[in-house]
C-alpha cells in the first residue's frame, strides 16, 4: 500500500444532476418518468436543505419534469 500526497478530496456529489451549480431561475429537464423525476427531485431537496436553497418541480408529460431553483 502506497501513501500519496496532494490528491484532492472529492467533493460531495448529488449523482448527476448539476443542483449545486444552479442559481435563481434556473432549471433542468429531466426525463425518464416518475421514478426518475422523484430521484432528482430528492437530490435537489438535499442540496436545498444544506445550502438553505428551494426548489420546485413540474410535470411537462409523463416522461418529463422541470426542477427549479426558486431561492
Amino acid at each position: 500500500m502506497n501513501i500519496e500526497k496532494g490528491i484532492p478530496f472529492p467533493s460531495h456529489s448529488y449523482g448527476r444532476y448539476p443542483f449545486t451549480q444552479m442559481e435563481v431561475g434556473d432549471s433542468v429537464l429531466i426525463t425518464g418518468g416518475k421514478g426518475e423525476a422523484d430521484k432528482a427531485y430528492n437530490a435537489a431537496r438535499s442540496v436545498g436543505r444544506y445550502k438553505k436553497w428551494g426548489f420546485s418541480r413540474r410535470a411537462i408529460s409523463e416522461s418529463e419534469t422541470r426542477i427549479w431553483r426558486t431561492r
